[in-house]
């Protein structure tokens, strides 16, 4: 997420700067969803403030499926880069491993669902992909669940398939 929203003059050049950290830590992207309204919930909003946005991205290279707990470290690091001199966050960074069969979210927050990772990071099945698309969990977060979310990932599925065939041999 990005806070202001992106009508206001510094936010293009807030979302560019993110893009560009966040390409020297994972490469190039090679996709991104079309820019939302995070009208999900009001709970990042005394942080935040109002009018918040959101926005997907993939990266072309893969990722190994332990490299998630350093991936979070590495997001909240480049989090507090953008923070208000209040200590208020503008970015919010929530990194995913996508796999054939499902999403998965690592975050800071424990809950019983959540697997611990080490460092104070814990993974969150967030999304499974069954019966020719994603399915949501009971508690997947509202904004997972959108249109938006939904077909961005479904593409990014399908390139990541692609590229596990090319690295596999043919018998």
């Amino acid at each position: 997420m990005i806070s202001p929203c992106p009508t206001a003059p510094d936010s293009c050049s807030l979302l560019d700067s993110v893009r560009t950290a966040l390409e020297s830590g994972f490469g190039r992207t090679d996709d991104q969803s079309e820019l939302i309204a995070f009208e999900f919930t009001r709970y990042y909003e005394p942080e935040m403030g109002p009018g918040l946005q959101r926005i997907w991205f993939s990266f072309g290279n893969l990722r190994p499926l332990d490299s998630l707990a350093d991936d979070k470290i590495s997001t909240n690091q480049l989090e507090a880069r953008w923070r208000m001199p209040d200590g208020r966050r503008r970015v919010n960074l929530d990194p995913g491993h996508l796999s054939p069969h499902n999403l998965v979210l690592a975050t800071t927050k424990n809950y019983a669902h959540r697997v611990f990772l080490g460092r104070d990071i814990f993974a969150e099945l967030t999304l499974l992909y069954e019966h020719g698309g994603f399915s949501a969990l009971k508690w997947t977060y509202p904004d997972y669940k959108s249109r938006a979310a939904m077909d961005f990932l479904a593409r990014v599925r399908e390139r990541y398939l692609v590229k596990l065939r090319s690295l596999t041999p043919d018998p």
